[in-house]
């Protein structure tokens, strides 16, 4: 489904869900969906196997300024999520990801905030809003810059 969510003085807020089409910035926000869809399965492969180039791809599309709300509320920054992500390699085997409900908004020219819910199994299920910025070096062209996560039930 797309849809219009808000109109800031020229800028446009679209919002895409999956299954729809395009939006302002079309390819951008189908770059966005996939960076998010890709970074979880490769997540699901570094803690269900351990794979060290899985842990490089994950890492560089994590932004400098990276900071990261996990579902205790403990606050990380780039540095500490990557060294936790590293040390749980293949600590989780059998491990699989699912993301649903995602929606991606352009909140500037080339920032956009994601929300979506990620369900483990096995493990929590958790709603997730992120923020990723346009950024060349990041493996699709978007790195991660701000991420909170939020227990479901």
């Amino acid at each position: 489904m797309l849809g219009r969510s808000s109109r800031s003085g020229t800028a446009t807020a679209w919002s895409v869900r999956d299954g729809s089409g395009v939006t302002a910035d079309g390819a951008s926000a189908r770059v966005v969906r996939a960076e998010i869809r890709e970074f979880h399965e490769q997540l699901a492969v570094w803690l269900a196997e351990g794979s060290e180039r899985t842990m490089q791809r994950l890492a560089s599309a994590v932004a400098r300024e990276l900071s990261f709300v996990g579902l205790d509320g403990e606050a990380l920054d780039r540095d500490e999520l990557v060294a936790a992500l590293a040390d749980a390699g293949a600590s989780r085997p059998g491990l699989r990801i699912a993301i649903e409900d995602l929606t991606v908004r352009e909140l500037a020219s080339g920032l956009w905030l994601a929300t979506f819910v990620e369900r483990q199994s096995p493990g929590r299920s958790r709603r997730t809003s992120a923020i990723l910025r346009n950024e060349t070096k990041a493996p699709l062209g978007v790195a991660w810059v701000h991420v909170h996560e939020t227990p479901l039930g």
